[in-house]
């Protein structure tokens, strides 16, 4: 894998780390095009590589976009929205081998487990965007 040369705590991600939160993300996932150029779909059967991937994609640090995720438990569709602000996290703080991400809207900051995501495409065009508006 191109990926091994990341820090080493990419090393501890452990199987079902990215497991979907329910049905209604892994069908999510089903839909996308995981071979798609610039977007990252998590792959639950290769956690490491897969976290490895959307570092790569974000440049290790964060970029705007389109996330398609679940935004509430028990909800039966995921949405797709843009993002002015995706930062991948290896561990949340409150949980342990939880990896998350930092979401910033257009009116507010969330905290979205990785479990809750289908897809992430960067997009430097929705970022401008909105600066425009």
């Amino acid at each position: 894998s191109p990926y091994r040369s990341l820090p080493n705590y990419l090393a501890n991600f452990r199987r079902g780390t990215l497991d979907p939160l329910s049905d209604t993300v892994r069908q999510g996932r089903r839909n996308q095009d995981p071979s798609a150029t610039g977007t990252w779909v998590p792959d639950a059967e290769h956690p490491q590589d897969s976290y490895a991937r959307l570092l790569a994609l974000t440049g290790h640090g964060t970029a705007g976009g389109w996330l398609t995720w679940q935004p509430d438990d028990g909800t039966d569709t995921v949405r797709t929205q843009p993002v002015l602000w995706f930062r991948p996290h290896r561990h949340f703080p409150a949980g342990v081998d939880q990896p998350w991400a930092e979401v910033t809207t257009t009116s507010t900051i969330l905290f979205v487990p990785l479990a809750a995501v289908a897809a992430f495409r960067p997009d430097p065009g929705v970022c401008a965007d909105y600066r425009q508006a």
